[in-house]
């Protein structure tokens, strides 16, 4: 969840860089939503993956297919949780003052690698980590 998380700011820290947006208290309100909106999503799938998990019909199964099926039953949610608000602020972007814009931008190029991140990259880093580092039951 935290590599997800720097993997999102990163994401939104080159769109400032390439686009020349001056570090202001925008990038500070972008930064905090969306470390909240990938918070938000990394921890529904996680859930939905602690949840297959005890569940007695992913009792035996492999991880990797408890996290497969975790992540297309939280898929239609975070689409919809995405594209909803991707079109709310592509209207302030394409209506808003230019200060806005400052703000709007990189919110965008952050949400939808948010979205991406906390739904496709965290999962399956769980799922790379657990194998890698899951200690060996004697």
């Amino acid at each position: 969840a935290i590599v997800a998380l720097v993997h999102d700011i990163l994401v939104m820290l080159s769109m400032y860089i390439i686009f020349r947006i001056p570090f202001n208290m925008n990038f500070i309100a972008a930064a905090l939503t969306i470390f909240g909106y990938s918070i938000n999503a990394t921890i529904v799938v996680f859930d939905r993956v602690r949840e297959n998990k005890k569940s007695v019909q992913f009792s035996k199964a492999p991880f990797s297919e408890v996290v497969d099926k975790s992540i297309w039953q939280t898929m239609g949610r975070t689409i919809n949780t995405t594209l909803t608000t991707l079109f709310t602020i592509g209207m302030v972007f394409i209506l808003g003052v230019p200060s806005l814009k400052q703000f709007t931008l990189p919110l965008i190029v952050g949400i939808l690698a948010g979205g991406w991140s906390s739904v496709l990259l965290s999962c399956s880093l769980w799922n790379v980590f657990r194998k890698k580092f899951r200690k060996k039951r004697i």
